[in-house]
Order: structure tokens, then C-alpha cells, then sequence
């Protein structure tokens, strides 16, 4: 807070300094909607006998969980979003994704 207060008094721009302090707050559910993705994983694929499969799942949508969330940081970052919503926004999509995925589990 003290850096975004010093950058505010020498007339510099404070984008780098929000984002920070979003994604520090935003990465204890980050980190939850992570590992519930992740469970959801394993839950729905059972059927899969070989365990490379479920890994090779598992990095497929590590890879594109982090460039959505890099795409969002960058374009936050450029400020052709707003900052709050670049950070909450992958956050949200995981949200949502959990929550269709956590229904269709619970209608087997």
C-alpha cells in the first residue's frame, strides 16, 4: 500500500501495484477452485484404467487454466480491461466450472 501511495505522489502509473494486490487476494480461492477442480477430475474419470491418461487430462487443463489467466493478466496489465476484472474474472470462470461439474457428479 505504501508503494501504491509513493507511485500515486510521483505520477506514475499504479496498474502493476493493483494487480499485485488483487492477485494476493484473489489466490486463496484461486487454490480452492483448483483443488476442487482436481478432485472433479479424478472423480470422473474412474473409468480410466491407465493412469497416464488422467495425468495427461490433468495437464491439459492445468496448461490452459495458466493462459487464460496470463491472457487476462496481460490484458489488464495494457489496461484494455479493468484491473479488478482481470484478475476476478478466470476465478469466476473456474467458479462456474466447478459448479456444473459438482452437479453432474451429484445427478450420478
Amino acid at each position: 500500500m505504501e508503494l501504491k501511495e509513493n507511485y500515486n505522489l510521483l505520477n506514475l502509473s499504479t496498474t502493476e501495484v493493483s494487480l499485485q494486490i488483487h492477485k494476493i487476494l484473489s489466490y486463496p480461492l484461486y487454490l480452492c477452485m483448483m483443488s476442487i477442480l482436481a478432485s472433479i477430475i479424478m472423480f470422473n474419470t474412474k473409468n480410466f484404467k491407465s493412469n497416464t491418461l488422467k495425468i495427461c487430462i490433468g495437464l491439459f487443463f492445468s496448461v490452459i487454466i495458466y493462459y487464460i489467466n496470463n491472457f487476462f493478466y496481460v490484458m489488464g496489465k495494457t489496461e484494455k480491461i479493468p484491473i479488478m476484472l482481470s484478475i476476478w474474472l478466470p476465478i469466476i470462470f473456474l467458479i462456474v466450472v466447478n459448479f456444473i461439474y459438482i452437479r453432474k457428479i451429484n445427478e450420478k
